[in-house]
């Protein structure tokens, strides 16, 4: 699969086969660590490297970037169903958790639930830290 750099086409809902068929990793096994690192789609890869030639080459124009961060952004609302301005574009999920977390009005009392064993411990983490910090009682369940 090709993709033009920079920009990203709202693709309709895929079959299992043709999502697996973004990601060569995935083609002879089942990829399960996305703890650490998860498997980039070839199409990623393209848009990198045409980035980094750009770096390299001296061309790169950050109005062009923000320009295609909204582009993202629009494009992932679009997807999800919710306006541009509701999507945030984090590194990964733990700091994605953690602006939301920090977004809040905590009241000591107020509690949160967690189930530890099925969360990645940066996950579970930033809650204690809010117990810590504002009195947030943390409960923790089980899974089934």
């Amino acid at each position: 699969m090709s993709c033009r750099p920079f920009r990203i086409q709202k693709r309709e809902c895929y079959l299992n086969d043709q999502i697996r068929s973004f990601f060569p990793g995935a083609s002879e096994q089942t990829y399960l660590n996305i703890a650490a690192k998860g498997l980039i789609p070839s199409s990623v890869r393209d848009v990198v490297n045409a980035y980094l030639d750009q770096q390299i080459a001296g061309t790169s124009d950050k109005d062009v970037l923000r320009e295609q961060v909204d582009e993202t952004r629009a494009l992932i609302a679009s997807i999800i169903g919710v306006e541009a301005d509701e999507v945030a574009i984090t590194k990964n999920v733990s700091e994605g958790l953690n602006l939301f977390a920090a977004s809040l009005e905590w009241r000591a009392g107020d509690n949160v639930v967690v189930c530890p064993d099925l969360e990645h411990p940066n996950n579970i983490y930033l809650w204690f830290n809010l117990a810590r910090r504002y009195g947030v009682e943390v409960r923790s369940i089980e899974s089934v």
